[in-house]
């Protein structure tokens, strides 16, 4: 329950107020990898998978499991690519790491 009250700055922009659905679409908010794999801003891929951090609780409420933290990884399946990412054997299988960063509604304020 605390982690979908993170703001998307808190949660490598994968907004904190969306549940983590197996093959749910989700779209980039920024450049990820400009190379040949082209992961811009706006790519949509679907939620294939995530690491759990350490330490992590997750409990079971009827269907759902709740995860007390942030993942460490999410993984991003983008369908229509055919690059793999090694030690990874699926092709379009994206690694997204969770990132935590100082953000500001005012960039003059303390």
């Amino acid at each position: 329950m605390q982690w979908v009250q993170y703001h998307d700055r808190q949660c490598a922009k994968l907004y904190g107020m969306l549940p983590l659905v197996h093959n749910m679409p989700v779209a980039l908010t920024e450049h990820m990898d400009r190379s040949e794999k082209n992961l811009l801003a706006s790519r949509v891929g679907r939620i294939h998978s995530w690491v759990l951090q350490n330490g992590d609780a997750c409990t079971e409420e009827g269907d759902d499991i709740v995860l007390s933290k942030v993942p460490d990884v999410v993984f991003v399946k983008f369908p229509d690519a055919t690059w793999t990412i090694p030690p990874l054997t699926e092709p379009g299988l994206y690694p997204i790491e969770s990132v935590k960063r100082s953000w500001y509604l005012d960039a003059k304020r303390k």
